[in-house]
Parts: C-alpha cells; structure tokens; sequence
C-alpha cells in the first residue's frame, strides 16, 4: 500500500501527458449552437445526367484524432420537371488528402441516409469516422457526392466563411469555385489532440523508470549471514 500511494502521483501526471482531457473542435463553419447561414450548394445526381459534387477544405492547427463530423446536408426532396423518378435522401461522405490545393487520395469514405427534408428544423447529420489522424498544418477535404443515380441533396451553407470550398460538376472539367465564390458549405470537424514525440517520449521514459522503482522496492533484501 505503500509503494502505490507513493507512485500514484507521479503515475497520474505522466498519464495526463498522454491522455487528452477532452476533444477539441478542429474547424467549424457552423454558427453558435451550430446553426447554419443562407444559401446552400447542390449535391446532386440524376438519370439525365445532373451531376453535382462539393468538397470543403480545412487544415488542422495540431495532430488531432478525428472523433466526429458533423455536416449542414439536407433533403431536397421532390423530383425536377420532366424527371418521374423520386428522389432519395442519401449522399456518400469522403475524407481526401490535398495534392496541389484540390481534393486528392481517399483516406476515407462513409455512407449517410435519413437526411432532414430542407424545410424541416435543421439537424446535423453526424459521422462518427473512427481513429483517423490527421496531422498539424496539412490540408484535408471532406467531400459530399451523390450515393445514386436518384440523389437529390443539398449542403447548406455556414455561417462563417471558408478558405477552400469546390464543386465538380462530373463532366472531366475537375474542381472549380462555387457560385457565389465566396459560399462556405456549414460543417465542423472534432478531434482529440494527440501527443507530441518528445513528450511521447517523456512519457514512456517515466512509465519505464517508475516500473523499475518498483521492481526494486518489491526485490527481497539478500539474507545477511
């Protein structure tokens, strides 16, 4: 009882150099309480060939795990003129690297259904990515494309602008700015800080040297003769 009333603080401030005390939000378009701006952009895809897609950038200011992603996507709903087909609340959400300022290498990729109908109150559509890192100063791109051939959605735009923000209309003509230009879809991404190396490192020196304070304390004195 000795031994562990002795180590336990210094157990416990090397575990909260490692250990985040809790997540952080790493960029946000939303408004306070999450609300969304004026104007959304179309994530579209029809029979007739209307193809829309819509990419947001964001650059992390440290090494973050992702934990959630929340997104202003909602159901257009209905279906266009001339167009039977009904159209689905769907869309396919994606995780890019940046090569050259523009959406590059899929990192991931996640399927979300259910979307608010646009006139509806406002509910972010949440994904919960899993343990991806993201690293400190480099660009990311989170994407927003049609899941089928019947999607009819839409991004609604934030309340604060953005640096990066393209469509791809799927015709071979690549990313292009938004109309209006200046259009930021709503989204905001959380993660846990990660540790740095050095105190990584710290960290396991200590937990390595207080292992060894205790097997010494715990070895058997040699019996005197």
């Amino acid at each position: 009882m000795k031994i562990t009333k002795t180590l336990m603080l210094p157990l416990l401030m090397l575990l909260s150099l490692v250990v985040p005390a809790s997540c952080d939000t790493i960029y946000s378009t939303f408004g306070p309480g999450q609300t969304v701006g004026v104007g959304a952009t179309f994530v579209t895809q029809t029979e007739f060939g209307a193809y829309q897609a819509v990419a947001a950038g964001f650059t992390p200011s440290d090494n973050y795990i992702l934990t959630q992603i929340d997104l202003g996507l909602a159901f257009h709903g209905g279906n266009v003129a001339g167009d039977p087909t009904p159209y689905v609340d769907t869309a396919t959400v994606e995780l890019h690297s940046d090569i050259g300022g523009l959406p590059g290498d899929l990192i991931a990729s996640w399927g979300v259904t259910g979307l608010p109908y646009r006139l509806d109150t406002f509910v972010p559509t949440v994904i919960l990515p899993g343990a991806i890192l993201v690293n400190k100063g480099q660009q990311y791109w989170i994407e927003v494309l049609p899941a089928a051939m019947d999607t009819y959605d839409q991004w609604d735009g934030g309340a604060i602008m953005c640096g990066a923000c393209l469509v791809n209309s799927g015709d071979g003509s690549g990313w292009f700015p938004p109309t209006p230009s200046d259009f930021a879809p709503a989204f905001d991404v959380v993660g846990t800080p990660t540790p740095e190396p050095s105190t990584l490192a710290l960290a396991l020196f200590g937990f390595g040297l207080t292992g060894l304070m205790v097997w010494r304390r715990r070895r058997p004195s040699p019996v005197r003769r």
